[in-house]
């Protein structure tokens, strides 16, 4: 009974004890030498950064043939006119990207916008 009493109590508390002596030794009690801390003086550094334009997706738009007219009949004395030509929209062509020598130029503001008119271009 005894010895159950040790076992289940006993080593848990003796084992608890030892380990947290262990730290608070660790904790408390340093090394003999000193380390030495070199803090380091930040560093302002330049980005170097270059404008990139993507070029958009090239779709082939193939316009829609147009119907062809049917062949009236010969009884018919007047003459069939052929449909009008359609166009097909051309389009619209993006505008050119800036150099580099431009876009040093610009302010924030304008390359914020420059760049939304690309985005809205890409859409």
């Amino acid at each position: 009974m005894t010895a159950d009493r040790l076992l289940f109590t006993g080593l848990p508390t003796l084992l608890s004890l030892l380990l947290h002596g262990a730290v608070a030794l660790f904790l408390f009690l340093r090394w003999p030498a000193a380390t030495e801390v070199v803090a380091s003086v930040p560093v302002a550094l330049p980005i170097q950064a270059t404008i990139v334009r993507a070029e958009p997706a090239k779709t082939a738009v193939k316009p829609k043939a147009a119907p062809k007219p049917k062949p009236k009949k010969e009884s018919e004395p007047t003459q069939a006119k052929p449909p009008p030509e359609v166009a097909p929209p051309q389009p619209k062509a993006p505008d050119p990207a800036p150099t580099v020598e431009e876009a040093s130029t610009m302010d924030a503001a304008q390359l914020a916008a420059l760049t939304r008119d690309e985005l809205t271009a890409l859409i």
